[in-house]
């Protein structure tokens, strides 16, 4: 288990995010059964459960290369561009992954140190709540990634995520939520938080 001056330092990497405009139009995707999802560049989602949010911000994602083994793995960033703030993490072993349906990961903060970041087969998926220096952290306890469209200048899909987190300030009393989102990202020059 994390430290908790570890843990400080790891939610302050984490709570480093991108930011952008946002804008209220969303368009059709093709074959997804009608739904309107984000325009490029943009993410929508909602938190139920011990914690109530409605998000929209900004999606980004990059190829990246692990410099320790020089694994290429996936790295998506949805941000919340107002307040309260949020950002959701996933990231996939390999390249850019194709369409289709993924599970998510079961994680905990032991995994933290170990390979999930590069599951080939699975996401990984962790965010972070922090609205008024309240902050909370949530690792994923499974779910599913639902990617309609694959192309190298956008990645488009939908999440659903159950977590379970706590905050920073009563690591000892678990929450649990359930995060419903979709996204339409585009390329971009992503920092992933310093695990």
């Amino acid at each position: 288990m994390f430290s908790r001056s570890g843990l400080l330092a790891l939610v302050f990497a984490l709570s480093f995010s991108l930011a952008g405009c946002d804008d209220d139009d969303y368009r059709e995707i093709p074959g997804n059964g009608g739904e309107d999802l984000p325009d490029p560049g943009e993410f929508q989602a909602t938190i139920t459960g011990d914690i109530e949010r409605d998000l929209k911000g900004t999606a980004f994602y990059e190829i990246m290369e692990d410099p320790a083994s020089t694994e290429v793995f996936f790295f998506l960033n949805l941000a919340v561009t107002d307040s309260p703030g949020h950002s959701i993490w996933a990231s996939k072993g390999g390249p850019r992954p194709a369409s289709g349906s993924y599970s998510i990961l079961n994680m905990d903060m032991e995994d933290i140190n170990e390979s999930w970041l590069f599951d080939h087969d699975r996401f990984a998926v962790w965010f972070i709540d922090d609205p008024a220096g309240n902050l909370s952290i949530f690792l994923a306890d499974g779910g599913t990634m639902n990617i309609h469209r694959s192309h190298e200048d956008e990645v488009v899909g939908e999440f659903f995520v159950e977590a379970t987190g706590f905050f920073l300030t009563d690591m000892n009393t678990p929450l649990k939520v359930e995060v419903r989102g979709a996204f339409n990202a585009k390329i971009g020059d992503v920092q992933p938080p310093d695990l």
